[in-house]
C-alpha cells in the first residue's frame, strides 16, 4: 500500500504545486485515493513510453520502453 502511494505521489507531483507542505500533498492523495486496489498509469518520459500497473500489496508492473521490473508483493 505504501509502494503504491509513493508512486501515485511520484506521478501526481507534476500537477501539485511544489510550495505545498509534503505531508499535506501526501495527506491529500491518501484521502482520495487511499482505497484503491489496483492503478493503472501511462506516461510518456524523456521520451520513452512509461507503464505502471500497480495493486495493493507493493505488487506492480512497470514498463519503461524495453525495460520491465516486476514485483510479486516480496521479490522484484
Amino acid at each position: 500500500m505504501k509502494l503504491l502511494l509513493v508512486l501515485v505521489l511520484f506521478f501526481s507531483l507534476s500537477n501539485t504545486s511544489f510550495s505545498q507542505n509534503k505531508e499535506v500533498v501526501f495527506n491529500d492523495l491518501l484521502k482520495k485515493y487511499g482505497d484503491i486496489n489496483t492503478i493503472e498509469i501511462l506516461s510518456k518520459s524523456y521520451g520513452k513510453n512509461v507503464s505502471l500497473k500497480a495493486k495493493k500489496g507493493n505488487k506492480f508492473i512497470m514498463d519503461i520502453d524495453e525495460l520491465q521490473s516486476i514485483s510479486n508483493g516480496k521479490k522484484v
